[in-house]
C-alpha cells in the first residue's frame, strides 16, 4: 500500500535515511536508519517500528550531554501567542475544555500548570501539537538563577535571592535528616529479618541509643520542616513577581524580551 506524505500527499518511497535530532545544542545523527522520502517534496520520516530503538538511544545520549552541561531546564508557555494566531477567543477554549473564560485564563498567565491531560486537551482543540504550545529548552545554569529572581523588568527582586538561599540550606538539611531516618529504618527491618523476630514495630528491636538518635531527628525533622514553611510563605508574595512562574514556565512575549535583553546570556542547550 503506498504510504501518502503527511506533507504535500505525494508518494512515499521506502530507503535508509540519515535520522538527525538536535539534543541541547548538539547535532547527532544516527545513519542508515529505515524511513520514508517524500519523491515530490523531499519530506522524510522515520519507519514506525524503528522509532522505539531511536527513542533509546537519543535518551541515553541526551543523559550523556546533560551531565557535562551546567543548564537547567525551562518551559515557554506560547499558548496566548498561538491562541491569537489562529484568533481563537478565551472563552471559547474555556468552553471546550469545561473551564470559564477566567480559569483558563490563569492556565495561560502561568497561574495555573495544567496537567499532561489537559495540556493535550488544550492542544487538541486548537488543532496543535503539546510542543507548539508548550516548548522546553535549556539554558545556563547561572542566568536561569538569575531569572529565577528577576521581575518583568529585569530588576532583581529585594530580599528574595536571601530568601532562596536561605531555604535552600533548610532544605539541604531536611534531605540529610531524611536520609539518616531512612538509614535507621532499613538497620531495623534487617535486624528483624536476619533475628526471624515478628514484631509489629522493628524499630523496637534497635538500641537504646539508636532510637534515642531517631527520635532526635524526628523532633529535629519538625523544626525544620516549620522553618521552611515559614520561608515558603515569606517567599509566596515576593516569587509572584518572578519572571519566571513557578520556577520554571515563562510566556512566549517575555521570553522574547528576554532573548532582546540579554542576546550574550542566552546559550541555548
Amino acid at each position: 500500500m503506498m504510504k501518502e506524505c503527511t506533507k504535500c500527499g505525494g508518494q512515499m518511497i521506502d530507503l535508509l535515511i540519515d535520522y538527525e535530532r538536535n539534543i541541547m545544542g548538539q547535532k547527532i545523527t544516527i545513519p542508515n536508519v529505515e524511513g520514508y522520502r517524500c519523491e515530490k517534496c523531499g519530506y522524510e520520516e522515520i519507519a514506525p517500528w524503528v522509532e522505539k530503538r531511536l527513542a533509546v538511544k537519543v535518551l541515553k545520549k541526551q543523559l550523556e550531554i546533560q551531565k557535562d552541561m551546567p543548564a537547567e531546564p525551562i518551559t515557554i508557555n506560547k499558548l496566548k501567542t498561538v491562541r491569537k494566531k489562529k484568533e481563537i477567543p478565551q472563552k471559547l477554549i474555556g468552553e471546550a475544555i469545561g473551564f470559564t473564560e477566567q480559569r483558563f485564563g490563569a492556565v495561560e498567565r502561568n497561574e495555573n500548570t495544567p496537567t499532561v491531560h489537559l495540556a493535550n486537551q488544550i492542544a487538541s482543540v486548537m488543532n496543535v501539537n503539546v510542543s507548539d504550545i508548550y516548548e522546553t529548552l535549556y539554558i545556563p545554569r547561572d542566568f536561569f538563577l538569575e531569572l529565577l529572581n528577576m521581575d518583568s523588568n529585569f530588576e532583581i527582586i529585594e530580599g528574595l535571592p536571601e530568601l532562596r538561599e536561605e531555604f535552600q540550606k533548610w532544605d539541604d538539611r531536611h534531605n540529610v535528616i531524611k536520609n539518616e531516618m531512612r538509614k535507621i529504618r532499613s538497620k531495623a527491618r534487617k535486624i528483624a529479618r536476619e533475628t526471624g523476630k515478628k514484631v509489629k514495630d522493628p524499630m523496637t528491636l534497635l538500641p537504646e541509643e539508636t532510637r534515642k538518635e531517631f527520635e532526635q531527628l524526628i523532633e529535629e525533622n519538625k523544626m525544620v520542616l516549620e522553618q521552611k514553611e515559614k520561608l515558603r510563605k515569606k517567599m509566596k508574595p515576593l516569587k509572584k513577581r518572578s519572571i519566571l512562574k513557578q520556577d520554571r514556565i515563562i510566556d512566549a512575549d517575555t521570553w522574547e524580551r528576554i532573548k532582546e535583553k540579554f542576546p550574550d546570556r542566552i546559550t541555548l542547550y
